[in-house]
């Protein structure tokens, strides 16, 4: 059982937790890749032609009325299922008649920058805040490849954009920067907590520096004159040998 935090619209994937609203289309990460929703946004399947429409609703009023349709609702899903759904009704001094993303017992609401998340009960039908959060200050998210062929290139490339972002790279995340000119670096912490660092040209290139930053540091201090990637080929080579 997977459960998403919100909705990020972004031109590039945020974090795999929360739905990508790209364009006016909603995907969610699933099985290592970015599947599209648009076949899952509305109950059934539409008549050729005619538009997809979505018609059960989420009652906020926690009346004995709403929480009864709540779990009627609840019920038509599973928890694998994501659906765009009307959201309605009072809650805490605010009014709301939106169209959120139902999934797994919460329906998230994407206002501007604004997400707003709602937790719904499955057994009483009752809805609670969940969280609320500015997608404005989540970082980019972007997917890159170690290599310096022509099409690892522009792989690179068309994810790159200029400042700091979170990154997927060589079977680990972590944090990076990058712009145009000068290029750019990425740390990424491995399964076994370890630090890997990588230069990122400013072509899109991506190289792995050395893997044992604390050893390297070591071995500077005690007056090793070698550089780090010369380091990392030398214990590379030893490894192999």
């Amino acid at each position: 059982m997977k459960k998403f935090l919100g909705i990020v619209e972004s031109t590039v994937a945020p974090p795999t937790q929360y739905i990508w609203l790209k364009g006016g289309e909603l995907k969610y990460f699933s099985n290592d890749k970015w599947t599209s929703t648009k076949d899952k946004v509305a109950l059934g399947e539409p008549a050729e032609g005619e538009a997809y429409i979505q018609t059960s609703v989420i009652k906020l009023g926690n009346t004995a009325e709403d929480k009864a349709n709540n779990i009627e609702v609840c019920s038509k899903f599973g928890t694998s299922d994501i659906v765009s759904i009307d959201i309605e009704g009072p809650y805490h001094g605010y009014t709301y008649d939106a169209i959120g993303i139902y999934h797994n017992g919460t329906v998230s609401i994407l206002e501007g920058n604004k997400c707003t998340v709602f937790d719904i009960d499955f057994n009483t039908g009752e809805v609670t805040l969940d969280s609320k959060y500015d997608t404005s200050k989540f970082l980019p998210y972007v997917d890159l490849e170690i290599g310096n062929s022509a099409e690892t290139k522009a792989y690179n490339i068309e994810r790159l954009q200029t400042g700091v972002f979170f990154c997927s790279l060589d079977y680990g995340y972590g944090v990076g920067s990058w712009n145009s000119v000068t290029g750019g670096q990425a740390t990424v912490i491995t399964s076994f907590n370890h630090a890997v660092h990588y230069t990122i040209s400013y072509d899109g290139i991506v190289t792995k520096q050395l893997e044992t930053p604390d050893l390297y540091f070591e071995y500077v201090n005690n007056g090793g004159t070698k550089s780090g990637e010369e380091f990392a080929l030398a214990l590379k080579n030893l490894v192999d040998a």
